[in-house]
């Protein structure tokens, strides 16, 4: 797996989305939620990416139907915390992660 901030981070997101037509044909999930997951995925990437300039890091769970992201924070005390956590989720919705193949 590559790194936080490295661009091909999303090459597994990719490769999945490469299988789009055949998981479709196979009725295995919906258009709809094909879309969700990946909007969830990309959302995932794009805190990690946010993550990468300060200092804080994100963990991702993935479950059946989402992808679940903690924010780790290791900062001098809670407000300092809350603001690094505050950057990242900002940065995150700001400036979502886009894969090199879009």
């Amino acid at each position: 797996m590559c790194p936080p901030g490295n661009s091909r981070r999303t090459i597994w997101l990719d490769l999945v989305r490469s299988k789009r037509s055949p998981v479709l044909e196979m009725g295995v999930a919906s258009a709809a939620e094909l879309d969700e997951l990946d909007a969830a995925a990309l959302g995932a990437v794009a805190a990690e990416q946010a993550a990468s300039s300060m200092p804080a890091s994100v963990v991702s769970a993935h479950t059946a139907g989402k992808i679940i992201s903690v924010v780790v924070v290791e900062a001098a005390d809670r407000s300092s915390d809350v603001a690094v956590a505050l950057a990242v989720v900002s940065d995150a919705l700001r400036r979502p992660a886009v894969s090199p193949s879009r």
